[in-house]
């Protein structure tokens, strides 16, 4: 765990935040319920601190919370100030002034009982800027100075120049706020340090803040440089520090647009500081930064005055208003949090003593799920029991409905357990509402619920049942959480004469069994395109040789144990392994396990590469398989190494030692790998045309260099399940949809006579290049682009983060020439493009990209024209008022709709975009209007 810790400290050193975050989730193992233990404050400490590097703001505040609560448990006081000190900065960030305050004062009490370190400084500058937010700049000011005084006489040159910067930010705040001049001595040294000397920063105060930490210096450096009249210095440090900026976090986009929008004004330019000043606004409030976005509208308001744009300055300081308000009612809630666990401390006595009397209510809580407040199983069997004789004597029907939740494991892992718990308990709210006062609505366990329907006959029970289904799928899911969508599978069957629970249940278990695998086939084939389906049954179909690499997610994790572990305490390596496969006994394949296997026999010429220990691909009727890495299941012997040892006798019968003297029969971490094993699998993965990888993140150096010599050699590779986005462009195919469900239907294509399969398409699609290919499935959503990133993802971006992904639109609107952006980005022929256009699908995507650029340049479609958001001045500082490199993007979108055929799209697109150039920069418009129209028209 140490080892890996400082593999992310030094990623997050090295501003590598997309390296460090995942070294700090395969730490975290957090459980479904109960609290953390103290072994995970210093990993979420990590993940809080990723988070800021990435604008997460309301997820490192949470973070930071646990790990508090985690280090107070654990009695780690260092950790629990660094804790603190985080919390007070993310609470400052959002709003949360008491809770800053009140979270730095407790910070720098613990410090004060610890010997002095970094927690110490940590602690004294977040409250200075907690404080420094809440308007108190005279306290902010002695708790700076006391960061900074201990900074010297405690850490390196970079850790004071964080304190610096912090301290000149809340200067910086302060003048904005009074509205007076800056004095040229709040430019401090430091600060004019980090704009002659760009050297490295190394060893910063926070953990990723060295990445950061220059360009933050040299905007705050800015705008104290402006206030003070030095006008040409500012925008010197404006290009210099615009260039340096991260594009990932987006409060810092928003620091740059203020400085942008405070020399502008000074130019007098009115007009370009007030998209600048709504651009710094719309950034923050993107990010959660309410502080910055309340003085962004405050600018913008001012701004708007001076033009004499009285309406627009009216709108500006309403939403200064709203965000005020919203400072207001975070501090009240606050306070109110606080006060109610006063409360709950000093009527705990009372609480007791009181529900033990009511012994009512613990009757009824025995016969209530705790999460969902409906029935539990307890209940649901005692009436099962009860109304079964009732109808069984009365001649009444009685109807079973068994529930489960779709694809719920992705609403856990995806979201989170707290949202896959608001979800059980949006289910079971619309089951009460469905259900009459003589019915029984109930928790079965887990994501499975059960109804209970008296004197209801089948077919009035199924209608019932449909009508939930709908329900739960109209819910009002966004609330909970963005983007989430719940659905569920229903089995109703009807009770028989002699049924017993376990005949009844069955029954109905497998009829809803059987409607999840409809809906999930039928999902799948929504979700992946026909297209995409026919051609890879061809490759296959067509493939002298498949190899099928079956992953286990981060590679052969030894649960229990390692090598070091073997060596140096073999008594404690062998009963962590028996606990392990004791708990793995009762383990059964997949779906996704199973359907592989049977794709496996219907292809000729293949090969099962497996990276998994636990024998499941075994147990499924896997044949041949070669697993790299052994079966935990099977015994050697330490003494002569054969495999399994018999276990009835006193000594293995080959070399005399014990026979408990045995080992699991596979490589252990820090083991070197069996080269026979791994050269077959090469060396047929090299022969291979099509390799089908199932479950792999692509964690294990020696696969991942398999598959990518495969791949130089041009075979082709489709990879399936949630961990795809690791293979970026070494994949031709990705698909996320249920792989047992996508393997399935493979299975059927291939079973079915070539003649049979839908045609209407193939001939187009069979003569696309390989980067034609390519475009068509990053377009319709079958792969990544070259860093992972797929369309569907780039659509819910905002701004900030779409900014930061860039080498992303080449793969939206491809050309016919390379992209200099990403090179890795496919190049499709003309006669790509003509397929392509052709393809519904294929436009859908592309439009669905058009849009998103458009927002992002400050434009959207209506009333089938391009027009300006009512937001405009957000998007257009990005790219109207000066000639940046958007310019080029701008040309490769409209390039790329007329290659696939949307002219009208593009001419309605050009129109626009020549409009705001012309009106922004004259004559220095038409350079780039120029390259667009030729985009657009040809030569």
């Amino acid at each position: 765990m140490d080892d890996v810790l400082k593999q992310c400290d030094d990623a997050l050193a090295r501003g590598r935040i997309d390296d460090a975050r995942p070294l700090a989730e395969q730490l975290l193992r957090q459980p479904e319920h109960g609290e953390l233990t103290p072994d995970a404050a210093p990993v979420l400490l990590r993940l809080a601190y990723c988070d800021v590097a990435q604008s997460r703001h309301q997820q490192a505040h949470a973070r930071a919370a646990q790990v508090v609560r985690a280090a107070g448990r654990g009695g780690l006081p260092a950790l629990e100030v660094e804790g603190l000190s985080l919390l007070t900065r993310m609470a400052s960030v959002l709003g949360r002034t008491v809770e800053s305050v009140e979270s730095g004062l407790l910070a720098t009490r613990l410090a004060d009982g610890l010997a002095t370190g970094a927690w110490t400084v940590q602690a004294y500058t977040a409250l200075g800027f907690a404080l420094g937010c809440a308007r108190a700049y005279g306290d902010a000011e002695q708790a700076f100075h006391s960061a900074a005084r201990l900074a010297e006489q405690q850490l390196a040159a970079t850790a004071q120049l964080e304190v610096c910067v912090a301290r000149s930010w809340i200067q910086a705040m302060r003048c904005f706020d009074e509205g007076r001049p800056a004095e040229l001595s709040q430019v401090s040294a430091p600060l004019d340090t980090l704009a002659a000397q760009p050297r490295a920063l190394q060893d910063p105060l926070t953990p990723g803040a060295a990445a950061t930490l220059r360009p933050s210096g040299l905007v705050v450096r800015g705008l104290l440089q402006v206030w003070s009249g030095r006008v040409d210095e500012a925008r010197a440090l404006l290009v210099q520090g615009s260039a340096l900026a991260p594009v990932s976090l987006g409060w810092m986009q928003a620091a740059y647009s203020w400085l942008a929008a405070e020399v502008a004004l000074a130019d007098q330019s009115l007009e370009v500081a007030a998209m600048h000043a709504a651009r710094m606004a719309a950034l923050s409030a993107e990010v959660g930064y309410l502080p910055l976005q309340c003085m962004g509208h405050e600018l913008a308001a001012t701004i708007y005055q001076r033009q004499g744009d009285l309406a627009l300055a009216v709108a500006e300081r309403e939403r200064q208003l709203r965000c005020e308000r919203r400072v207001r009612a975070h501090n009240l809630q606050g306070r109110a949090e606080v006060a109610d666990l006063r409360l709950q401390a000093r009527q705990g006595d009372e609480r007791i003593k009181l529900l033990a009397d009511q012994s009512m209510k613990f009757e009824r809580w025995a016969h209530e799920d705790a999460l969902t407040g409906i029935a539990n199983l307890r209940r649901f069997n005692q009436c099962l029991a009860e109304w079964s004789q009732a109808g069984e004597d009365a001649g009444s029907p009685l109807c079973v409905a068994l529930i489960d939740v779709d694809n719920f494991r992705d609403i856990n892992n995806g979201f989170s357990y707290e949202v896959g718990n608001q979800a059980l308990r949006g289910i079971a709210e619309e089951m009460s509402a469905h259900v009459r006062a003589t019915d029984l609505a109930a928790r079965w366990g887990g994501d499975e619920f059960a109804i209970l329907f008296r004197d209801t006959d089948v077919e009035t029970a199924r209608q019932i049942a449909l009508r939930l289904q709908d329900a739960v799928a109209r819910h009002d899911w966004e609330a909970v959480a963005a983007g989430l969508r719940v659905g569920i599978s229903v089995g109703v069957t009807e009770a028989r004469v002699g049924d017993t629970k376990a005949s009844l249940v069955a029954r109905s278990e497998e009829l809803m069994f059987t409607q999840k695998q409809a809906r999930k086939r039928a999902e799948a084939e929504k979700a992946v395109a026909p297209l995409v389906l026919h051609t890879v049954t061809d490759w296959l179909r067509q493939a002298r040789r498949v190899v099928l690499l079956a992953g286990q997610g981060s590679g052969p994790h030894a649960d229990f144990g390692d090598l070091a572990l073997l060596q140096s305490d073999p008594q404690a390596f062998r009963r962590r392994w028996t606990d392990w496969r004791q708990q793995m006994r009762g383990r059964k394949p997949s779906a996704a396990q199973v359907a592989l296997v049977e794709l496996a026999h219907a292809l000729p010429q293949v090969m099962l590469v497996s990276e998994r220990v636990d024998g499941l691909l075994t147990m499924a009727g896997a044949e041949n398989e070669v697993a790299l890495y052994g079966n935990a299941f099977r015994r050697r012997c330490n003494g002569c190494g054969k495999t399994n040892p018999s276990a009835d006798v006193e000594r293995c019968t080959t070399c005399g030692r014990p026979a408990d003297d045995v080992r699991p029969d596979i490589v252990l971490p820090g083991e070197p790998v069996d080269s026979a094993l791994h050269g077959a699998a090469a060396l047929a993965m090299k022969r291979a045309d099509v390799i089908l990888v199932l479950d792999s993140d692509g964690a294990l150096r020696s696969t991942r260099s398999m598959v990518d010599s495969a791949t130089a050699r041009g075979a082709k590779v489709v990879v399936l399940g949630q961990e795809r986005h690791a293979w970026g462009a070494m994949a031709d195919v990705t698909i996320t949809a249920q792989p047992e469900v996508v393997l399935a239907v493979l299975l059927q294509h291939l079973q079915a006579s070539p003649t049979t399969a839908p045609q209407a398409d193939t001939p187009s699609i069979a003569s696309l290049s390989k980067d034609g290919f390519a475009v068509l499935c990053f377009l319709t959503g079958q792969r990544g682009d070259s860093t992972g990133a797929t369309l569907e993802q780039a659509l819910q971006w905002k701004d900030w983060e779409l900014a930061n992904h860039l080498r992303t639109v080449p793969w939206m609107f491809p050309l016919t020439t390379p992209s200099s952006l990403d090179p890795a980005a496919p190049v499709p022929t003309r006669h790509d493009g003509a397929v392509l256009g052709a393809q519904a699908p294929v436009r859908e995507g592309m439009l669905a990209a058009l849009a998103l650029m458009l927002r992002f340049y400050g434009f959207e479609w209506r009333d089938g024209e391009v027009k300006p958001t009512e937001d405009w001045r957000t998007g257009f500082a990005t790219w109207a008022p000066t000639p940046t490199h958007h310019d080029l993007l701008i040309s490769r979108m409209l390039g790329g709709l007329r290659l696939l055929g949307l002219r009208a799209e593009a001419r309605q697109v050009l129109k626009a975009f020549e409009t705001a150039a012309l009106h922004y920069r004259g004559h220095d418009a038409h350079a780039p209007l120029r390259h667009w129209r030729l985009a657009v028209f040809g030569a």
